[in-house]
């Protein structure tokens, strides 16, 4: 990132941030639009940035995982993210009627 877009970012956020929270569905498109972009980012990264990100950010108790550890972790990984699927769609049916609106990973 650099400082002018990091400036555009920043004054382009806040200015969507007020247009889109008036009320608590559009607050909730903003939040899950700007986890959205975040994610998008952060994958565009390479290892290195996403490791000066992190040390800028405060996350002191985060290191790196190897490949091995995670391949070692997959299933139960895999587990958390299926169950966090399901609650997602279990409170989506519960509040809204149905699961069509649930996107998976927002």
């Amino acid at each position: 990132f650099n400082a002018s877009g990091t400036t555009r970012d920043a004054t382009s956020h806040f200015l969507l941030r007020l247009a889109s929270c008036r009320s608590a569905d559009q607050r909730k498109w903003f939040v899950q639009n700007e986890l959205e972009l975040f994610k998008y980012r952060f994958k565009q990264l390479d290892t290195n940035a996403k490791i000066e990100f992190m040390k800028d950010n405060d996350f002191k108790t985060y290191s790196t995982v190897s490949s091995k550890e995670c391949a070692a972790h997959a299933a139960e990984l895999r587990d958390i993210l299926e169950s966090d699927f399901e609650f997602k769609k279990s409170m989506s049916e519960k509040f809204h009627g149905s699961s069509e609106k649930l996107i998976y990973g927002a």
